[in-house]
């Protein structure tokens, strides 16, 4: 063996072992750090919020008022300017990017894989298998439009029983009396009751599909707010082999339902649908447009011209492409992801329209620190209203065990400011808005 050949071979496979030892030595560092990285981060956050109270407080020793009158002329103007831009469009345009659950099959987007879902565990459930589902996801973020594209894609041939909670149900009496509606039943000579509903349903030859949305108006988180959906979740579990249930929840409620009485258990299958990717979000617009009849054009700012990006193009028509990928980039940041959210921004974001084209801007109006100004009692009652997809003022008292004149004052005051909206008595979010009340309460780690 050619001595010089030796030395490189050994060379070689000395540094190869030293590359390993390194390699070793910078996974165990990583593993190290990394958890002290994210401990760090949390604490800055928290400090970054204590530094914010304590300015605020500093201000108000200091007689100094809080510089908030631009946040709040921002809310207060954001949704009438929003509903005057859609009354301001083609009524075709209007009828395609309502923010609706979909009828339309063409207009269902990046689902694919979450409807093969449904259909495993429906298959399993005709097989005669128990089986059952929960369908989860943030406000807006498509759980009923899963529903409506499972009835015409996998449930022709089933009886199919919906039952929407659109409020709070407190008492095993309602529940059972909107059951036994929502199943064609009659009530016993007792009336309606959870237990005639289960001994009917077992006692009877046919098999049925129940497509229940809003588990999280089944409870309050108050003592004692959790009996109904315990008795609820009791009946679903002892009637799966009749009963195929498709129950729908938001995440945030979710997750408390599952930290408290392990909700996630008592389902077969748990589907938590993802907030749409770039990609996906362009395609489920491009869709919606390309039914109006119209072209989309992007005026290009000059700040647009600033970035690198459009630099190195050389005609208009590039020019024109990359500013509409910028727009999309933009829509996908400022709506996480949120169907409903990026929907309003999409229309928001319409300078004019003319002949057949709808023209846009590359910038997207969000204020994403607005509600900065809240107090903490505010703070606690966006959680609460987040946590229920919606409060009453008789919910809020008991909740927080506030006075009902307080508990109202507290929630009217939020609505004339722009942060809530009101729906015959239920106070509840606008979609656009819901994402800076969650940024807010991150930041103030009330919510995680």
């Amino acid at each position: 063996l050619d001595p010089k050949v030796f030395a490189r071979s050994v060379q070689s496979y000395e540094e190869h072992v030293r590359g390993k030892r390194l390699s070793a030595r910078a996974g165990r560092i990583r593993r190290r750090l990394l958890p002290l990285l994210r401990k760090g981060i949390a604490t800055a956050g928290r400090l970054l919020f204590w530094g914010r109270s304590e300015v605020r407080r500093l201000r108000q020793l200091a007689g100094i008022p809080e510089t908030h009158d631009k946040a709040k002329e921002w809310i207060a103007g954001f949704l009438p300017e929003l509903e005057k831009q859609y009354q301001s469009l083609p009524y075709v345009y209007q009828q395609l990017f309502r923010n609706k659950p979909l009828d339309e099959e063409r207009f269902f987007t990046g689902r694919a894989a979450d409807i093969h879902s449904c259909a495993e565990q429906l298959s399993m459930w005709r097989q005669g298998r128990f089986a059952s589902m929960a369908v989860i996801s943030e406000e807006g973020g498509g759980r009923t439009s899963i529903l409506r594209m499972m009835q015409h894609q996998l449930l022709q041939n089933d009886t199919v029983r919906v039952l929407d909670l659109d409020l709070t149900v407190l008492t095993e009496k309602d529940l059972a009396r909107r059951l036994h509606n929502a199943f064609e039943m009659d009530g016993s000579e007792d009336g309606h009751t959870l237990e005639t509903f289960e001994r009917a349903i077992l006692q009877s030859e046919h098999r049925r599909v129940c497509l229940f949305e809003n588990l999280q108006n089944l409870f309050l988180r108050t003592m004692g707010g959790f009996s109904t959906l315990e008795r609820f979740i009791l009946l679903l579990s002892r009637t799966q082999e009749k009963v195929f249930w498709v129950v729908t929840c938001t995440t945030r409620s979710w997750d408390y339902l599952n930290s408290v009485i392990g909700v996630e258990g008592y389902f077969r299958k748990v589907l938590h649908l993802q907030t749409l990717d770039s990609e996906s979000l362009k395609q489920l617009i491009q869709k919606r447009h390309a039914v109006s009849g119209f072209q989309k054009h992007f005026e290009i700012t000059a700040d647009d011209l600033a970035l690198r990006r459009f630099k190195r193009l050389r005609t208009e028509a590039e020019r024109r492409q990359e500013a509409e990928a910028l727009f999309f980039e933009r829509l996908h940041e400022v709506s996480a992801g949120n169907i409903a959210a990026a929907l309003h921004f999409y229309l928001r974001s319409i300078q004019k329209v003319e002949s057949q084209y709808v023209h846009f801007s590359t910038r997207i109006d969000l204020y994403p620190d607005a509600f900065e100004f809240l107090s903490m009692d505010d703070r606690f009652t966006l959680a609460a209203i987040i946590l229920h997809s919606g409060i009453t003022v008789e919910e809020l008292s008991a909740i927080h065990r506030l006075d009902p004149t307080e508990a109202r004052r507290r929630l009217v005051r939020l609505r004339n400011q722009g942060v809530l909206l009101e729906r015959d008595g239920d106070f509840g979010f606008h979609p656009c808005m819901l994402r800076m009340a969650v940024r807010v309460l991150q930041n103030s780690n009330i919510l995680h």
